[in-house]
């Protein structure tokens, strides 16, 4: 009888274990949709796990330190510092692995990467990749980031 309890009791561990996870993902979510600058950790969190890069029992923190500046072609920033459209278009399109066209293939930054999801429809009104972006903007630009991705794969 109890070898039959012992599996039992593993796999209802895993199972609040996975519930504390989505726990973790919901509450940076609601996090981030209350602020009215978006956070760099929180938006770096949201889109590495949107694109299944990092697990989602990581923190923000944890998910801001694992964009290298270079590679992820941004500035290295705190956590906590607010997030420009600019910086989140690069991360977006690094992440999502979301070809642009002749300007961002030369110069894949923040500048071209704005003029790019500008162009696809993911901004309305004014894109500018020095502007701050409210974290509602930015959960809704990865939503159409990823319906995007999702139709043209």
């Amino acid at each position: 009888m109890r070898c039959i309890a012992y599996p039992f009791l593993f796999i209802l561990l895993l199972f609040c274990m996975s519930f504390s996870l989505f726990g973790q993902q919901n509450a940076v979510v609601d996090d981030l949709l209350e602020e009215e600058k978006a956070t760099f950790g929180k938006s770096v969190y949201v889109i590495l796990t949107a694109a299944g890069i990092i697990d989602e029992s990581l923190t923000p923190e944890e998910a801001a330190a694992f964009i290298s500046p270079k590679e992820w072609h941004v500035k290295e920033k705190s956590a906590d510092t607010p997030v420009t459209l600019g910086e989140f278009a690069a991360i977006l399109m690094h992440a999502f692995d979301i070809k642009g066209g002749f300007f961002y293939s030369l110069f894949p930054g923040p500048r071209y990467a704005t003029r790019e999801i500008a162009f696809r429809g993911f901004v309305f009104g004014r894109a500018s990749p020095y502007m701050h972006i409210s974290g509602s903007e930015a959960l809704t630009i990865m939503r159409k980031a990823v319906v995007w991705k999702e139709k043209y794969r």
